[in-house]
């Protein structure tokens, strides 16, 4: 493993894979640090450790054979399930709930804090957000700022204020106080927006461990990489992946009557949630860099952005996540060209054919390297 340091404010911090490189790079790297007029005092630095203290809102450790982790501490776990827990009770003790600003801002500050160690929760805090900024002129039902189109359906009077006694007003009435509406203070107490207690639920999940994840940074087996493709096809589904050992491993077969009206995008993104569950059953995902391609742009864009519009793709999300959190797998879902996937075979293997490319034996490292080329 290649060196590395940290820096947060004025402290740094050496990575290496051996204690002896390790001093040798701290020699190197206090030196370069006097050498440009700053002081690094030798008789402050630490031995080299395995799992050194919190550091920068996290711990680092490294697990030996399996490779680097970050995680949090338990009473900032601890912390964060029980905002979970208090912010549903809540909600669901009386419809309507006001919620307290103070207390809102406080508490995702703090998440955001616990979001650098797991990047996974980041996208369940845009209803923190979107529930504290809600009250401000411009902005929607779900607490977004309202884009052009909406400005030009509020002027034709094809949507309505957030308010009650606004909708109740006449066109006129509502345009005139809206245009002239000026910027009012923060308030004390503010309404949850629609989507904030669905995200609250997704973080409960994901912080449902009694310890903290473990989240991986650096895998030890990342030479070996699993690598894997998934596809759907109108009635049916295919995908395969390596093996630790080498070996190839695939499923097939076809969708259920739950699927009947589902979309394409849909079809998609569930055959690549259930691939990658049907790993983690069979131990494939523990520790693992994990690389799934798919021809399904949609499928790379919502997992990339961590969040979906689509009640059924937003599930599916958070399915791969709590995945990520409980393995300790770090999953990458990339987007090739259709006709890659027919080169690969997984097209062919989703409408049940068994004998084409990676299934007649071809190896899949190889077809990746000749996407990388070309």
């Amino acid at each position: 493993m290649a060196s590395f340091f940290g820096t947060y404010i004025d402290d740094n911090r050496i990575g290496i894979a051996s204690e002896l490189a390790c001093k040798n790079t701290l020699q190197r790297f206090a030196s370069r640090i006097n050498y440009l007029g700053q002081q690094d005092v030798a008789r402050k630095r630490g031995q080299p450790i395995q799992t050194p203290r919190p550091w920068a809102g996290a711990k680092c450790i490294s697990v030996e054979g399996e490779g680097l982790y970050v995680l949090t501490t338990q009473t900032k776990w601890d912390r964060a399930k029980t905002l979970m827990t208090e912010f549903l009770k809540d909600l669901e003790e009386e419809a309507g709930t006001l919620l307290e600003v103070k207390w809102l801002e406080k508490a995702v500050g703090f998440l955001c804090h616990i979001s650098r160690t797991y990047p996974a929760m980041f996208s369940y805090l845009r209803s923190f957000y979107n529930t504290l900024n809600g009250w401000r002129c411009g902005r929607n039902l779900d607490g977004w700022k309202m884009g052009s189109t909406e400005w030009m359906e509020l002027i034709a009077g094809d949507i309505a204020f957030k308010s009650e006694q606004d909708i109740t007003l006449p066109f006129e009435s509502r345009q005139r106080k809206f245009s002239s509406m000026p910027s009012r203070d923060m308030p004390e107490l503010v309404k949850p927006v629609p989507c904030f207690k669905d995200d609250l639920q997704a973080l409960k999940l994901l912080l449902s461990k009694s310890e903290p994840s473990l989240h991986l940074v650096r895998g030890n087996k990342i030479g070996v990489c699993l690598v894997g493709f998934g596809d759907a096809s109108g009635g049916g589904f295919g995908s395969s992946w390596d093996k630790e050992s080498f070996d190839i491993a695939y499923r097939f077969g076809t969708w259920g009557p739950e699927l009947d009206d589902g979309s394409s995008n849909l079809r998609e993104f569930t055959n690549l949630a259930d691939t990658l569950e049907e790993m983690g059953r069979q131990g494939d995902l523990k520790n693992m860099e994990v690389f799934l391609f798919t021809d399904n742009s949609t499928s790379e864009a919502a997992y990339f952005n961590g969040t979906s519009q689509s009640p059924e793709l937003f599930k599916l999300i958070l399915r791969i996540r709590c995945l990520e959190m409980h393995f300790g797998a770090h999953i990458n879902v990339c987007h090739f060209a259709g006709k890659r996937m027919i080169a690969h075979g997984s097209d062919g293997l989703s409408r049940g054919n068994l004998n084409v490319s990676v299934m007649a034996g071809k190896k899949m490292l190889d077809l990746c390297r000749s996407i990388n080329h070309a």
